[in-house]
């Protein structure tokens, strides 16, 4: 029997960290995780047998025969806990617009030359433009209002 089980660690590296197990005989998905001793994966994750994705439910009557390719692929969530403001990155792209656009000029009106004017105004416009919208990590900020000795309760 030619078939074989994908198991892929990280979905934007999908080359790396993969492992590929043969299956010696015809068995349903849900028996061949058994098998392996995968009760539940730790993150949601998106089965595909020969190429079309597989509901959860399906997995016992879905049989893994002769030639088939099943893969097992972790959903990407994001990282770092989620909770990201994305108007922030939209600021932050707008800032380096408007700073590679007048940075120069505006430097060399000053005596700096463009290239620094224009990179001393994304630094300065990208420090700015994110102030408003609060610290990037609220846990961060915590930890280091603890370190400084004040109790935030």
């Amino acid at each position: 029997m030619s078939a074989c089980v994908v198991m892929i660690s990280d979905p934007f590296k999908t080359e790396q960290g993969r492992s590929v197990v043969p299956v010696t005989h015809a068995l349903s998905v849900r028996d061949w995780l058994n098998e392996q001793g995968i009760v539940e994966f730790q993150n949601p994750t998106l089965c595909q047998h020969n190429g079309l994705s597989v509901l959860r439910a399906d997995w016992s009557n879905t049989i893994i025969r002769d030639g088939d390719i099943v893969t097992f692929l972790p959903l990407p969530l994001g990282g770092g806990g989620g909770g990201k403001n994305p108007l922030r990155t939209v600021l932050l792209i707008a800032v380096m617009v408007v700073a590679t656009v007048y940075g120069g000029p505006l430097g060399a009106a000053v005596g700096i030359p463009a290239g620094a004017g224009a990179g001393m105004g994304i630094a300065a416009g990208a420090v700015q433009a994110r102030r408003p919208l609060g610290p990037a990590d609220r846990r961060g900020a915590f930890r280091q209002t603890r370190q400084r000795g004040n109790d935030p309760k």
